[in-house]
């Protein structure tokens, strides 16, 4: 009971699922802000599209931060959070900072920032929930797979990674760290004019994803790979990673490497059929997340 007794007592879980609403809208405000800043008319998505989703459900202690892909933004992971919170838990899709605004915005972020919104958006799904499991897509994935190892055991039951992008097979992945360096270049001498800041980019989502890449966030994704690949040994919590057979954009061999290294003595590799990148959207994406719901559900008894 609390020392004053004209106080109203409000009892610990409520108290806490109060913080993660008012972390919530904060994170809806800093979004909408940075859309006032970033956003192009004629370019720039709807504000849907890049507004942080919060589901609930009152009597479930479990809950999935859901983390979206690079270029892209929460819309991209509603449909697998609809499939989860129906099989009854909380869940959280974060907006990584940079995104659903404009490649304006993306280009200037780095992956501090990015790791910055991972843990605002874990810190908020923790107030929320006992129970935590981390489940990103694509730079998500990274970003999932780096939470995992930046947070200690167990607040963190189990880890999914779907496409992880340790290996990409864009050629302007191979080539953005030599334009970076051709860009710092032009900058000493003063000539921006020559400069690439960004390339057109054709996506499988253009409802969602930017259509403009900019050289600076190949560089950061780089960056991000780079870091985290001598730590995935470190990963001890139940892992799953899934992996489209045809991918146009990230390699298999890279996500079968990255399984491989993982130090978790559960884990689960999963190869589908697909030809596509995007295997979290539309009805092909059924089994997909019918085999996360199976596998969260293993992780959270």
């Amino acid at each position: 009971m609390p020392d004053n007794p004209n106080r109203l007592w409000i009892p610990a879980f409520i108290s806490r699922r109060q913080q993660a609403f008012r972390r919530y809208h904060e994170a809806c405000a800093e979004y909408e802000s940075d859309y006032r800043q970033f956003g192009i008319a004629g370019e720039s998505h709807e504000t849907a599209v890049g507004m942080p989703v919060l589901m609930k459900n009152w009597r479930s202690r479990a809950g999935v931060i859901l983390l979206h892909g690079y270029m892209a933004a929460p819309a991209e992971m509603v449909e697998l959070a609809r499939h989860l919170n129906q099989q009854g838990w909380w869940v959280y899709i974060p907006r990584i900072k940079g995104h659903g605004t404009s490649p304006e915005d993306l280009a200037i972020r780095t992956v501090e920032d990015w790791r910055a919104s991972v843990d605002t958006g874990y810190d908020l799904i923790r107030h929320a929930c006992h129970n935590v499991i981390v489940c990103g897509f694509s730079t998500g994935a990274a970003l999932a797979l780096d939470l995992a190892v930046r947070t200690p055991a167990p607040q963190i039951q189990a880890v999914i990674a779907i496409s992880p992008p340790i290996k990409l097979k864009s050629q302007t992945a191979r080539l953005a760290p030599a334009i970076g360096k051709w860009n710092q270049i032009t900058t000493r001498f003063h000539l921006t004019e020559v400069q690439k800041e960004f390339i057109e980019n054709h996506p499988e989502n253009p409802h969602i994803n930017y259509r403009r890449n900019p050289i600076s966030g190949f560089i950061e994704l780089d960056r991000l790979i780079k870091s985290l690949e001598p730590r995935l040994k470190d990963i001890a919590i139940p892992t799953l990673i899934i992996q489209g057979s045809e991918d146009p954009v990230v390699d298999e061999k890279g996500s079968r490497q990255a399984f491989c290294t993982i130090g978790a003595n559960q884990k689960i590799y999963i190869m589908v059929n697909s030809t596509r990148h995007s295997i979290v959207l539309g009805e092909a994406a059924r089994p997909v997340h019918a085999m996360i719901s199976h596998f969260i559900r293993r992780n959270l008894l």
